[in-house]
């Protein structure tokens, strides 16, 4: 069996490149291509959990009982994530060519591009 389709913004429409497109404790699965398509091959038919996550939009599980191959769209929502004022502080050496960070607020900036 094969499933297919494409992944969308459901409120630009635009196609979504890199959605994880997977099923659910299996090895089938695949990323969509640079024009939001998905194929994915060889599947015993059965029933299975689609699971479908991009970074920043709600990530979507549904049953679906593989009995044929399926083709379709799916439109992921976009999630906003809100975030609290950061206050970086730097310390200005004598060498005015070099700024030094603090170890704590290059974790925290690393955290908080990781969550973009």
């Amino acid at each position: 069996m094969i499933i297919s389709g494409s992944v969308r913004d459901k409120k630009t429409n635009e196609a979504l490149p890199g959605v994880v497109v997977a099923l659910k404790n299996t090895s089938f699965g695949t990323q969509t291509d640079a024009n939001g398509e998905f194929n994915i091959k060889n599947i015993p038919a059965g029933n299975y959990t689609l699971i479908v996550r991009l970074l920043s939009y709600t990530p979507i599980e549904q049953n679906l009982p593989l009995l044929q191959d399926l083709e379709f769209t799916i439109g992921l929502q976009p999630t906003a994530y809100e975030y609290e004022g950061v206050e970086i502080v730097a310390i200005k050496p004598k060498n005015k060519n070099k700024w030094i960070l603090p170890a704590s607020i290059i974790g925290l900036i690393l955290l908080i591009s990781k969550m973009k």
